[in-house]
Parts: structure tokens; sequence; C-alpha cells
């Protein structure tokens, strides 16, 4: 049986967007504004530095900013997909990769992890 305890007491709200077909263009796009959210409380979110080569970008001229998070949420809650979003402190984070099922020794869910970047400027 999965573990269901809380790693941290931080909440979340995880946002996910479904495909429409853009009139303009034809393509398929995310709608951000009637994304579905989840809010997931229970979470443990820490700074996590990525790699300079996971972070290079060509912007000769013009300034920014980077940073990630990785988020432990319990077992039993929504597993993000790639192409969510994070809400977390006011601010709105992209989903890094795909989420870790982390395994506790008789190889039972116990949480998942997920990182997660945000970028401005």
């Amino acid at each position: 049986m999965a573990s269901v305890g809380n790693p941290g007491n931080a909440t979340i709200v995880l946002k996910r967007a479904p495909l429409v077909k853009d009139a303009r263009s034809g393509q398929f796009i995310r709608d951000w504004a009637n994304a579905e959210r989840f809010t997931i409380p229970g979470c443990s979110v820490q700074a996590f530095p990525l790699a300079e080569k996971l972070n290079y970008e060509v912007n000769d001229n013009r300034e920014f900013a980077r940073s990630s998070i990785r988020v432990y949420a319990s077992a039993d809650s929504v597993v993000p997909e790639p192409t969510d979003r994070v809400e977390y402190r006011g601010r709105e984070y992209e989903l890094f990769g795909y989420a870790a099922e982390w395994l506790d020794l008789e190889e039972n869910l116990d949480h998942i992890a997920y990182v997660c970047r945000i970028r401005g400027g």
C-alpha cells in the first residue's frame, strides 16, 4: 500500500490546460485561460539549481533570470504531465520533464517528485 504521508507543509496548484485549435493558425495550442486546477497540499518545495547546460540560451542583448524548484508531493496526489504548470507563492512555473515516482524499500509508491522552472525578463 502506498504511503500517503505529507512530505511538507507547502500548497501548490497544478494547472492542466486543454488543447484547442487556434482559429487563426489552425494549430493546436494550450488554453491556459480554461486550465483545470488541482490544489495539492502537503508538499515540500525546495530550490533546485539546474546545470548550466540545461540553462543555455542565446540572448545576447537581453537580460533575464531563470530559476527552478523541486516539488515533493504525497503518493496520492495528482501526477503532473510534462505540459502542466505549477503555481507556487505567486509565481507560475513550467514542468521540466516527467515526474519521478519514489518507492520505499518494499517497492511501494512513497512520494512523487518533479522539477519546475521559471524564466523572466
